[in-house]
């Protein structure tokens, strides 16, 4: 045993000519440590994980608590101008805009957690003009009532079009010969009407198709030359839809120009 020692870090047992201690892995060359150092390395690692979510927390409740001061009411005109000259030295407005500002409803400022508001409310405060507090939209919430609006008008386009939807094979071919011409002439008239130059419409002798579709529906398909805005010939392709409801009355169903 005389060649053994006492490790001056840990106080175990190593042999005497060893250079590192094989229980606490120092090296015998290093100084003794103080009893309040602790392993550094085990220490050091939980302050850095917990420093993490303390830099995020204080923002969460910013985000859920927005807050703006608005005008309740103003009882004179005395009492606007006082207040708009407080709103300009206090709140830095320029005065081109305290007009518009100075109405009731309007918010002053924006952006303000609940604590805020109230200091802001006690600040501006005086006679003849009442302020609020209203809870203010976070860009999460207006973010979501968007989505839901675009959504909405998406559902609300997807069944109007589907209404008035033709169908691309039709069910019958041409066997009603003795409404195909009118069909042909009311989707003329019915072109005719959403041109620039009504009166320089000049259509062809027969359309290029006429389809029955059935139901007392027929599809025609043809062209129409006529002058645009600019006083100029074009020549516009169009297939026209349209159902004979009585005798003598028929309904657009579908135009669509090329």
């Amino acid at each position: 045993m005389d060649d053994m020692k006492q490790c001056p870090f840990c106080s175990g047992e190593i042999k005497s000519a060893a250079v590192k201690c094989k229980h606490c892995g120092k090296m015998l060359d290093e100084s003794v440590p103080t009893t309040e150092e602790p392993q550094p390395p085990e220490s050091s690692e939980p302050e850095t994980t917990t420093g993490e979510p303390s830099d995020e927390s204080p923002q969460e409740p910013d985000k859920k608590s927005l807050n703006k001061v608005v005008i309740k009411s103003i009882q004179n005109d005395k009492a606007r101008f006082a207040f708009g000259m407080q709103l300009h030295e206090k709140l830095k407005i320029p005065r081109a805009q305290l007009n518009d500002l100075l109405v009731p409803g309007k918010a002053i400022v924006k952006d303000l957690d609940m604590e805020q508001a109230q200091k802001m409310v006690e600040d501006l405060s005086m006679e003849g003009i009442e302020l609020g507090i209203n809870p203010q939209l976070s860009s999460e919430d207006k973010k979501y009532i968007l989505a839901v609006v675009i959504m909405l008008i998406s559902i609300i386009v997807g069944i109007w079009s589907m209404k008035f939807k033709v169908m691309d094979e039709p069910t019958y071919t041409d066997t009603k010969g003795e409404k195909k011409t009118t069909a042909e002439v009311m989707c003329k008239e019915i072109v005719k009407k959403n041109l620039k130059a009504p009166s320089t419409a000049d259509f062809p002798w027969l359309a290029e198709k006429v389809t029955y579709l059935g139901d007392n529906t027929y599809e025609v398909t043809s062209y129409v030359e006529a002058e645009n805005s600019f006083g100029v010939m074009i020549k516009t392709h169009y297939t026209c839809t349209v159902k004979s409801i009585s005798k003598d009355k028929w309904r657009l169903i579908n135009l669509e120009t090329w």
